[in-house]
């Protein structure tokens, strides 16, 4: 009988982008599916058709997914990422700390493209956000 190591864990990370907009990346690298998925929020925005609620001001830029869980796109999506067309589901941030996130996003994506992409992450009060 042997020992085996416990599965990867999904890991979160947020990055504040230094842009012309405020825009906040978040990011899901899940190792066991090796799948990575990325959320990009800008303010102010505009784009209320997404599907996702956001705190005032803030908008979907644009989502995706994309393998390897390694390669993790924050601004733009890696080649051969398939980007949503749409979502459900909330991101709730403080306006001063937009670090201490909570989400529960489902991410819907066009025919032939059927990767399941959920984030879900209660109030992550230390995710590494730069």
């Amino acid at each position: 009988m042997g020992c085996s190591a416990p599965p990867p864990e999904i890991e979160y990370s947020a990055r504040l982008l230094p842009t012309a907009l405020n825009r906040l990346s978040i990011v899901q690298a899940d190792p066991v599916r090796d799948l990575c998925v990325a959320l990009l929020l800008v303010s102010p925005g505009t784009n209320t058709t997404f599907g996702v609620v956001l705190p005032q001001g803030w908008a979907v830029e644009r989502a995706w997914s994309n393998t390897p869980a390694s390669v993790c796109g924050t601004f733009v999506p890696p080649s051969g990422a398939s980007e949503a067309q749409n979502g459900t589901g909330y991101v709730n941030f403080e306006a001063m700390n937009p670090c201490n996130v909570s989400m529960d996003v489902t991410l819907q994506f066009a025919a032939g493209q059927e990767r399941v992409a959920n984030m879900q992450l209660k109030v992550q009060d230390n995710l590494s956000c730069n």
